[in-house]
């Protein structure tokens, strides 16, 4: 029998692996035989292990920062290891574990030392041990079979450890980001401390790295492909996309909607722009100078935009230490039409000329828009940028647009009166003798002003004449009758605008009498109905 003391187990599991490395390890009952993952939270962590202290104390590592074993999620487990060092591994005694699932048969989830159940499994000691989605999920619908992981190694620095960053699930295939779209494709991220020593103190921090796998006869069991969209120390590329509403100032991006939802109260309007709100959606690009070797060249823009929004230009613009060019004009509005925008764009990298440029930014223009009544969200649209040697993806962050204010208000004076005349008058127009308010106040949003009368009457008797309006001395005089006539128009205004028609009006224009000097209007006092309506549109 292996004395259950002993770290390595026999036929040297250690010394099969690959060797002076780490691996971070997904696993799953339907995709490996799920084995060093048997628990026993009463085994120290050797004093050898690799920045043991640094791995306890550095948050965000769970309960179980480092144990034998893992807790064996319903969909899997992801834990970071050293599967080449013996003190990885660890013998623990079957006798009083009972088997999880029995439906495996011989062929159990534990590797076994000997042939008896109550023998020895090997474990290992994990760093980092989190559930994790390793199945197929859906999305919009659809099946995923694909899933997205950026790893990310960081050099020892200044004294501190070695890092891994992982974040798996991050991205869905369409290159949107995860904000928890899909229950079954749930992001897991982690910052791991490694000892550099463990590589043997790689020179310049660079280190060595791969991919394996392994198949089995199970159904669900897909062919295992990767597709890289960079590859490490040849070109790195950034991009990331922010929303600017240039009305209110307010700036949107996934880290403010995720601070925001971290609040204790988080602000409901935090991500939301109001109606018309002019917008700016800025997709920057930038070439990591530290660590490319090579130019990106050959970008091509794929970039799928919001619903929402009533677009009018796109534009690029390139930058450098020197400085920056100037904007060029990619896109109009009806090009956008689409809501999408493809476009080629110049290398980035200063490999081959020093005064390259390194960044560029696009700017899609647009204005808010939403026809509902009720207050809108827009999703995340994907935007993805193929170049040589790097595939970057980005996405919108999500926002809200507000409902289409509907304000408009109308001021009117309840009475008017006119001059008196002798009924033998030869004026052309009579005037008025007393005070009229005619205002329209609106807030974003364009109008027309209509009046309508259906003439004055002493009784049963009408007035010879008709009511008119001049808009001012030189204007031809639009005659009210029963059929609305317009008066006046307004256009949009981002704030509270009111708009004094009646203002400067004398006693040549405004609302006047027209008599008709042809015939004669008996004595007496005439009075009659004006109907004003302001609506929110313009001819």
């Amino acid at each position: 029998m292996i004395s259950e003391n002993t770290y390595l187990p026999p036929f040297g599991t250690g010394w099969t692996a690959i060797q002076k490395g780490t691996a971070s390890e997904g696993r799953y009952k339907e995709f490996t035989l799920n084995s060093f993952g048997t628990t026993n939270p009463n085994v120290a962590v050797p004093d050898n292990y690799p920045e043991k202290n640094a791995i306890f104390s550095q948050s965000g590592l769970g309960s179980f920062p480092l144990r034998l074993g893992n807790s064996g999620g319903m969909y899997g487990v992801i834990s970071l290891t050293y599967p080449g060092e013996e003190y990885t591994y660890k013998n623990i005694s079957l006798a009083n574990i009972a088997l999880a699932d029995s439906s495996y048969g011989s062929n159990n989830i534990w590797y076994y030392l000997n042939s008896n159940d109550n023998g020895y499994a090997t474990s290992t000691f994990q760093v980092g041990a989190v559930n994790a989605s390793l199945i197929n999920a859906t999305y919009k619908g659809n099946e995923l079979y694909w899933y997205h992981l950026t790893f990310t190694w960081i050099p020892a620095k200044n004294g501190n450890p070695a890092e891994i960053h992982y974040d798996y699930n991050d991205k869905f295939p369409d290159g949107s980001k995860n904000l928890g779209q899909s229950r079954d494709y749930t992001e897991v991220t982690q910052n791991i401390p490694v000892d550099p020593s463990v590589f043997n103190n790689p020179d310049r921090g660079r280190v060595y790295w791969g991919l394996t796998g392994a198949n089995n006869g199970t159904s669900q069991n897909y062919s295992k492909i990767a597709v890289f969209e960079s590859i490490p120390a040849l070109t790195t590329a950034h991009v990331k996309t922010t929303l600017t509403d240039k009305t209110s100032g307010k700036v949107i991006t996934d880290e403010s909607n995720a601070n925001n939802a971290s609040q204790k109260t988080p602000d409901s309007k935090a991500n939301l722009v109001n109606y018309n709100d002019e917008l700016a959606l800025d997709y920057n690009l930038a070439w990591d100078y530290e660590e490319s070797k090579k130019d990106w060249l050959k970008i091509a823009a794929d970039i799928n935009l919001p619903t929402d929004i009533k677009y009018t230009s796109a534009t690029i613009t390139y930058h450098n230490d020197a400085g920056s060019s100037e904007a060029i004009t990619i896109a109009n509005g009806t090009d956008l039409s689409a809501k999408k925008l493809r476009y080629e764009i110049a290398s980035l990298g200063s490999t081959n000329d020093s005064n390259g440029y390194t960044s560029a930014d696009i700017v899609v223009n647009g204005r808010a828009d939403n026809e509902t009544d009720h207050v809108i969200t827009e999703d995340s649209q994907p935007a993805v940028f193929k170049g040589t040697d790097a595939i970057e993806s980005t996405s919108t962050p999500i926002f809200k647009i507000d409902v289409k204010p509907q304000y408009l208000q109308l001021t009117v004076s309840k009475n008017l009166n006119f001059q008196s005349i002798n009924y033998l008058t030869t004026q052309t127009y009579l005037k008025r003798v007393t005070p009229f308010t005619l205002n329209v106040t609106e807030l974003k949003e364009a109008w027309t002003l209509k009046a309508s009368t259906t003439g004055l009457f002493n009784g049963s008797q009408s007035f010879e004449g008709n009511l008119i309006y001049k808009k001012d001395d030189q204007s031809k005089p639009i005659y009210l009758n029963s059929e609305p006539q317009e008066i006046a128009t307004g256009e949009a205004t981002n704030q509270n605008s009111t708009t004094n028609i009646s203002k400067d009006w004398d006693d040549f224009d405004g609302l006047l009498l027209h008599p008709n000097n042809k015939k004669i209007s008996p004595a007496g006092n005439y009075t009659g109905s004006l109907t004003w309506e302001v609506d929110d549109s313009v001819k």
